[in-house]
């Protein structure tokens, strides 16, 4: 599912996990992978 977002109408939220809901998990999970040692340098947990 593609989600329309208008960015001019944009305002930040501060919800923790925001990107949980504009991502498709598949997408997460490969980003994940793909920035792991990056993730794991700064303690972010994937």
């Amino acid at each position: 599912m593609i989600l329309k977002v208008e960015v001019m109408k944009h305002k930040r939220s501060g919800k923790t996990g925001q990107y949980l809901e504009k991502l498709h998990p598949d997408t997460v999970e490969k980003l994940n992978h793909l920035l792991a040692e990056i993730l794991a340098y700064w303690e972010f947990e994937s």
